[in-house]
């Protein structure tokens, strides 16, 4: 690492990671399952054959929807 290459391979460096080359930095972040998440992540074998979808709750709480939706509005009333 202190030579600017991946931990686990010969690479270089991503530039956001300080550990890990693009290709396993990708694979180290597609490890965990985003909080509040429902069903299985894309790409697993149980995904392939669950008729359950995929769904990310983040950023999707009543509160977040209500002031996006206030926003707007008061956007549009500003913007005539």
């Amino acid at each position: 690492m202190a030579e600017g290459k991946c931990s686990i391979c010969p690479k270089p460096l991503d530039r956001k990671s300080g550990r890990y080359c693009a290709r396993h930095l990708t694979i180290m972040r597609l490890r965990k399952k985003p909080k509040g998440a429902t069903g299985e992540l894309p790409g697993a074998i149980a995904w392939l054959y669950s008729n359950e979808p995929f769904e990310s709750t983040h950023g999707k709480q009543p509160g977040t929807v209500k002031a996006l939706k206030e926003a707007n509005e008061k956007r549009k009333c500003e913007s005539k």
